[in-house]
């Protein structure tokens, strides 16, 4: 609660996505797998590359600001990453038990949009894109759209084991 309390406090320190890491360790040593996964969440969301977070520090004149704008940028993204995993975890287990699935892929899709928005170039981007284009064919055929991910994936990730899959699909 006190790195809560600190965040609420100066939710613009330079080192505060590093404390809202801190915090969703600590959330999940405890055992409480939900408050870190809102956690990480909120991690992803307050200090991504197009959060006001990063726009602020980006414009200051702060010692160190690109060290503290690289974490930020490796934090969230580890963040989200994450999540995403967990997610589509979920939804194959769901899947698998025969129990309704299509919501949490649907929160998965949404998931790796907003990753492929905020980090298209990231080292991860072509095996979420990829990921992202299988949940959008084989799961909520939203085939259109699955299709422009495929061609998005073969022609923008050049040398990746998916290009040929992409290109075939």
């Amino acid at each position: 609660d006190s790195y809560s309390a600190l965040l609420d406090m100066y939710p613009l320190y330079e080192e505060a996505p590093l404390i809202k890491q801190n915090v969703s360790e600590t959330w999940y040593n405890l055992g409480d797998d939900s408050a870190a996964y809102r956690t990480r969440d909120e991690l992803f969301r307050d200090y991504n590359p197009k959060s006001d977070w990063y726009a602020n520090l980006e414009a200051s004149e702060v010692p160190d600001r690109l060290n503290y704008l690289k974490q930020g940028h490796k934090l969230s993204e580890r963040a989200l990453q994450t999540n995403i995993t967990l997610d589509f975890l979920r939804a194959q287990e769901l899947e698998e038990s025969g129990q309704p699935s299509i919501g949490m892929y649907r929160r998965v899709a949404k998931q790796c949009e907003d990753y492929l928005e905020v980090f298209p170039t990231d080292s991860n981007a072509y095996s979420v894109n990829w990921n992202y284009a299988q949940i959008l064919d084989l799961k909520l055929n939203r085939f259109e759209e699955a299709y422009e991910q495929y061609i998005h994936v073969s022609n923008d990730y050049l040398e990746t084991e998916f290009q040929q899959d992409a290109a075939n699909n």
